[in-house]
């Protein structure tokens, strides 16, 4: 199924209308003091029906608000990503840097509280 028809399924499910969409995405926009949360009727409408539009991050927030819906589940449904999947990328994109970059069992729990003898923030 295409993308833009799990994102109608989604509001129709929820008896949400695109009118609600755009009253509710309006009042998020005006909460958060940014335009690009809102969602015109037109814009759902486009998001919907062609498959070649490209749904925002901020519009993706505002859904996620109106549908309930976590975002990492609507990104699933929606760009088929699954967040889960995020270890296996990065073991992918830094084959040989995770362990030192992310792995913070290599680094001694003590190491961790000495005082930095460079620091400006040192009280002695």
């Amino acid at each position: 199924m295409p993308a833009n028809h799990n994102l109608r399924a989604l509001r129709e499910v929820r008896n949400v209308t695109a009118r609600d969409v755009e009253l509710e995405s309006g009042r998020i926009a005006e909460a958060k003091g940014d335009k690009w949360f809102h969602i015109s009727n037109t814009r759902l409408t486009q998001l919907e029906n062609d498959p070649l539009s490209e749904i925002g991050i901020c519009e993706l927030f505002s859904l996620s608000a109106i549908y309930q819906i976590r975002m990492s589940e609507f990104m699933r449904l929606y760009f088929n990503v699954d967040v889960e999947e995020l270890d296996k990328y990065n073991l992918i994109a830094f084959p040989n840097k995770l362990k030192s970059r992310f792995d913070t069992d290599c680094v001694d729990g003590d190491s961790m509280n000495q005082k930095d003898p460079n620091s400006r923030n040192n009280s002695s």
